[in-house]
């Protein structure tokens, strides 16, 4: 039953981001056989979206974590609690976009790219909705809404953008690919709004907002731990970095596609170790090692898929421009297995309530990353961004490992 279930939910997850990942890179790939010189355009692209995707992330502030581990099975707590959430996570919204302004006050980006960024704002407010709803399909298990929602938008998307490439007009491409995310929040809006209530008073405890602070903070440096390399590629030299950017911004966007298989599989099962471990701890143990062998095998499975495929795919997609993408794209799929092993560990350090050291251990790695880029990214620009990104994430492996062993062990 559980494996039916988390193989159906884990297939859902997967078809949503499959078509949310596919706008992205049908963007990318109308940019690279239509613009003259792709990997600027292409770089100008991913400088606009790396500064909104920070956002996407950080705004959650480990609610999407936190909130099914306590709405689970609860329909009457998720009716009642869900305006709280969304009124938090709109306001975590806004408070960061402020924060993302000011620090627009002081960089040296060009003022085209600067007002690109403004406008993906309402993006972050779309976004904030989308998955304060994605909390309810997380926590009634049931992401084929999820999934429906990602495709429409996709097709509204695909349509288009297609007719505007002909004008070759960046910042119309890019208001159209970031509108396509309304289209998700509304269709999610319309299909849960029968699950919860919006007239509810708001109120969200005290002690979920002390709980979610751990995961909050942890989640915010680690963003920023992902993300310091191509920010701090762009901002080096915007100008004569933006080729390297843009580069770096495909290979690392194939990267994260190869990272949502031990996302959405970890996702899944979450709800189920929950429950294993109010259940059994030795039977939560024994669940965890499975999981973990699994995330190997397909780590190597990937792995050698990436490998042989991977310079002819991007040969074939992007045109040969766009080549040089392959080599950090090789890196970052060899050192890969560090986040197929940390994300069980992380949601593991959840489910056993040590999730107060995640701070420390995301803040650590945020330093190292910093640290390792500022040095080698002046020398060796993108292929330095690949070895220090793996290298940051083994730390973070190891560090989860050590949080969670005294409680594991016993």
């Amino acid at each position: 039953m559980y494996l039916a279930k988390i193989t159906t939910n884990t297939f859902y997850q997967f078809i949503g981001k499959f078509f949310s990942s596919l706008g992205f890179f049908y963007i990318t790939f109308l940019i690279s056989r239509n613009w003259d010189n792709p990997s600027f355009v292409l770089g100008e692209f991913s400088l606009v979206f790396i500064n909104i995707a920070i956002l996407f992330t950080i705004s959650d502030f480990g609610s999407s974590s936190f909130f099914p581990k306590i709405f689970l099975g609860k329909d009457s707590v998720i009716k009642n609690s869900f305006l709280g959430v969304l009124v938090l996570r709109l306001s975590l919204a806004f408070t960061f976009i402020f924060l993302h302004f000011v620090f627009l006050q002081f960089s040296n980006y060009p003022p085209h790219i600067i007002s690109l960024i403004k406008i993906g704002y309402l993006t972050v407010i779309f976004y904030s909705v989308y998955s304060s709803f994605l909390i309810v399909a997380q926590s009634k298990e049931n992401y084929l809404p999820v999934a429906l929602s990602q495709g429409i938008s996709f097709i509204l998307l695909f349509a288009l953008s297609s007719f505007s490439a002909v004008f070759l007009n960046l910042s119309l491409l890019i208001f159209i690919y970031f509108a396509s995310f309304g289209v998700s929040a509304l269709f999610l809006t319309f299909y849960f709004n029968k699950f919860v209530n919006l007239k509810a008073p708001i109120l969200i405890p005290s002690s979920y907002l002390l709980a979610i602070l751990p995961l909050g903070t942890s989640l915010f440096f680690s963003t920023l731990m992902n993300s310091a390399d191509r920010i701090m590629l762009s901002l080096i030299n915007p100008h004569s970095a933006i080729n390297s950017l843009g580069i770096y911004s495909l290979s690392y966007k194939i990267f994260e596609i190869i990272l949502l298989v031990p996302f959405f599989i970890t996702n899944s099962i979450y709800p189920s170790l929950i429950n294993t471990y109010q259940i059994s701890k030795t039977e939560f143990k024994l669940s965890l090692l499975k999981l973990i062998k699994v995330m190997i095998l397909l780590w190597f499975l990937i792995c050698i898929l990436t490998t042989v495929f991977g310079y002819f795919a991007i040969s074939t997609i992007w045109g040969k421009d766009m080549l040089a993408s392959f080599y950090p794209l090789v890196i970052l799929a060899i050192g890969s297995l560090a986040f197929f092993i940390s994300l069980p560990l992380y949601f593991t350090s959840v489910i056993i309530g040590k999730q107060n050291k995640l701070p420390l251990i995301y803040f650590a790695g945020m330093i190292i990353n910093v640290l390792l880029n500022l040095i080698f990214i002046p020398k060796f620009s993108y292929i330095a961004c690949a070895f220090v990104t793996i290298i940051t994430e083994v730390i973070i492996a190891l560090l989860l490992f050590l949080n969670n062993y005294s409680s594991l062990k016993e």
